[in-house]
């Protein structure tokens, strides 16, 4: 017993270890955006904050599709042909390659979509930018996806924390300067930020780069293609649940409603970020050990405590949320206090698959993730709409909140049919519970 003890110990060391890196480089552009985000809130209209908060959404949708799920799939090939530099060379040339290509494909159609007036949210001069945007951003991602698979994590979060820090601090600077403080100003200065860490990402692939060969693609092109595709069906799944309230937002209500959803979920969304950077550590660990005691052990943990913990940070969310509220937006986004506690709950139980669902890869079942984000995102879009006729804006957010624990709840449960680690779903179950009387509480109190 104390030898499993010590070795479920020795196993989360090193998954903290190996998240130092990453952790560090989002804590430090966290750190930037909580200084120059609440200004630029303070400094433009709500409407247009909800513009900035879609323009990043979307931009990140974006990105995922372009990736056509290499991001993923490429792992695989790059762990098989870690010492071969010229397999590792085709394989990061044929997925910037193609990735561009899908990327000017989503840019020509969305353009296509505006002239016939489908899109009427962005105007013509976002829709560029957010294209410019996307374009930098997916480069610098597929930089650092590369990076951190072939064991250079201090560089991959190198190029994360220059990239995104020189995008927040260019757009500010832009922004600050101009003779009008418009929202595109600052959208345009974030796209344009981003070049220092395109040209540092060239940099680091540079011998890649000259080692690439078009000629010999089809070494590696049909395996690349066969891995990675599966994947995007995951990732628009997860992506459109994150959008759908804003959706439902921006049809039913107004975008001022956008601007106040807007705030509160960039404050509910700061816990996820630190949880997503211990995850890139924790992860690897997790899916390397899950066969011995140990592993098991350490995964039944780390879920069953990263549940526990949520009704006590919707507690402290509850106490906090006008503060913080206050501080990063100001008195005009008032109406986004009651929608903080409710947001961070909907992101903590929605983040809890980034420490659970080993057991759909174990098993080769990724298609039933997807298909479970599905419906939950028809959970979301049915309760949304019952509960804005009463409650409006919360009425989407309990949408959220209501959703996010489907999603949580029902792919841990068959992730555990499919390869069990044991967990206690009663405990799971109580705690999940006791959110719920939580919010409840909170909403009679308020109205």
């Amino acid at each position: 017993m104390a030898e499993t003890k010590i070795s479920v110990k020795a196993l989360f060391c090193k998954g903290l270890r190996d998240s130092s890196f990453y952790f560090i480089s989002d804590f430090l552009s966290k750190v930037i955006s909580i200084f120059i985000i609440p200004v630029i809130a303070r400094m433009v209209s709500v409407k247009e904050f909800g513009i900035y908060d879609m323009f990043i959404l979307v931009a990140n949708i974006v990105v995922m599709i372009s990736t056509l799920g290499m991001d993923s799939g490429g792992a695989i090939l790059i762990a098989e042909n870690i010492h071969d530099r010229k397999v590792l060379s085709l394989i990061i040339g044929f997925q910037i390659i193609l990735n561009i290509i899908v990327l000017i494909i989503l840019w020509m159609l969305s353009c296509l979509f505006f002239a016939l007036g489908i899109n009427k949210f962005f105007s013509l001069f976002e829709i560029n930018w957010l294209f410019i945007y996307s374009l930098f951003y997916l480069l610098i991602y597929d930089t650092s996806s590369f990076l951190r698979w072939t064991g250079k994590a201090k560089q991959a979060s190198i190029v994360n924390f220059l990239s995104i820090a020189g995008s927040i601090i260019t757009g500010f600077i832009i922004f600050y300067f101009a003779p009008v403080k418009k929202i595109d100003v600052f959208l345009s200065g974030l796209a344009l930020g981003l070049l220092g860490g395109v040209v540092f990402s060239i940099y680091l692939l540079k011998n890649h780069l000259i080692n690439f060969k078009l000629s010999k693609i089809n070494l590696i092109k049909k395996d690349l293609l066969k891995l990675s595709i599966p994947y995007i069906p995951a990732y628009m799944a997860n992506y459109v649940m994150r959008i759908t309230d804003r959706l439902i937002v921006i049809s039913f209500l107004d975008p001022t409603a956008l601007g106040y959803y807007a705030l509160a979920s960039r404050i509910s969304a700061i816990p996820q970020q630190v949880l997503f950077s211990f995850s890139k550590g924790l992860r690897p660990i997790m899916f390397q050990n899950y066969k011995n005691e140990s592993g098991k052990k350490m995964i039944k943990k780390v879920y069953e405590w990263y549940i526990s913990l949520i009704p006590f940070a919707l507690i402290l969310a509850i106490f906090f949320a006008k503060p913080l509220t206050l501080l990063f937006g100001g008195t005009k986004y008032y109406n986004a206090i009651p929608l903080v506690p409710i947001l961070l709950a909907s992101t903590l139980y929605f983040s809890s698959i980034y420490f659970d669902g080993f057991g759909y890869s174990i098993k080769r079942k990724t298609y039933a993730i997807p298909i479970i984000t599905g419906i939950a995102i028809l959970v979301n879009i049915v309760i949304s709409i019952l509960l804005l006729k009463k409650f409006n804006i919360v009425g989407v957010a309990l949408g959220t909140f209501f959703s996010s624990i489907f999603v949580s709840f029902v792919y841990a449960f068959f992730a555990e049919k499919l390869y069990p680690f044991q967990y206690n779903f009663r405990k799971i179950f109580f705690f999940i519970l006791l959110s719920i009387i939580i919010i409840t509480i909170k909403k009679l109190e308020v109205g």
